[in-house]
């Protein structure tokens, strides 16, 4: 659980991608050392308190998705509706790249909005529509593979991503790289400093692997086996539950 957990941290700073395209916006890169203090000297305390607030108050109860902490209410809805539009533009956005890539690799010119540029008889912007439909599609197939499990497998998710990618691009590979890509020579202290961490990181990230594979498989009901509705966990459903006292009452009709 430990390692789970800190691979799921690990995927909290998965937005280390923009910071090439940031460090290149800068008007004075020398500054960014600073940018970086600053934001982790706001950004981590913050994660570590409300991390252990939390856990201090609902422990085990409290579910990785979000939603599923509080009542199953039209507020819940609305919030889980508008979630939905936005991870839509995420998923699409965070893709563009590749996107273009595969489009003019199957013969799709990009720059054609309504003329036929891929042969398929069809105007541009419809191949284009028709080609991201189908990715966003098999995003949302494997998701809803993974996700037919009982239990929180969103967690598991969660520290699959932040070990296999989050923990490696976040932590270790910058040292990697550096050792590799450094113009002058690394002193040997700073060369123990590096291989310490890479070593660290690499034995989060298997165990990390090793831990989140196994919730996975453990709180699957095979693959589109698991029910499709959510399992609200919101309180007073048990006594142990530490919202039980807080005068709501929800009977097992309120849970989906």
């Amino acid at each position: 659980r430990a390692f789970l957990g800190l691979t799921a941290f690990a995927y909290a700073f998965g937005g280390h991608g923009f910071y090439p395209e940031e460090y290149r916006e800068m008007k004075e890169p020398s500054r960014w050392p600073e940018v970086m203090r600053w934001t982790y000297g706001v950004a981590v305390p913050l994660y570590w308190g409300c991390g252990i607030l939390g856990y201090a108050a609902f422990g085990e109860y409290s579910q990785a998705n979000i939603n599923l902490n509080f009542p199953h209410n039209s507020a819940n809805v609305i919030s889980i509706a508008v979630q939905l539009v936005q991870e839509l533009y995420f998923v699409l956005s965070s893709n563009l790249v590749m996107m273009l890539a595969i489009e003019l690799a199957i013969g799709i010119d990009p720059s054609s909005c309504c003329h036929d540029s891929s042969g398929l008889s069809t105007p541009t912007w419809a191949a284009r529509l028709l080609v991201r439909s189908c990715f966003f599609s098999t995003q949302v197939l494997i998701a809803q593979m993974l996700l037919a499990g009982e239990g929180d497998t969103l967690i598991a998710l969660q520290s699959l991503i932040g070990a296999v990618g989050m923990t490696a691009f976040t932590y270790f590979l910058p040292y990697v790289l550096y050792m590799l890509l450094a113009p002058g020579t690394v002193s040997k202290r700073d060369l123990i400093w590096y291989s310490v961490n890479v070593l660290i990181g690499l034995v989060v990230m298997s165990m990390g692997l090793f831990s989140s594979m196994k919730e996975l498989f453990e709180s699957s009901a095979g693959l589109f086996a698991g029910s499709c509705k959510l399992p609200y966990a919101y309180a007073p459903t048990s006594p142990d539950d530490p919202c039980f006292d807080s005068g709501l009452e929800a009977s097992s009709g309120n849970l989906m």
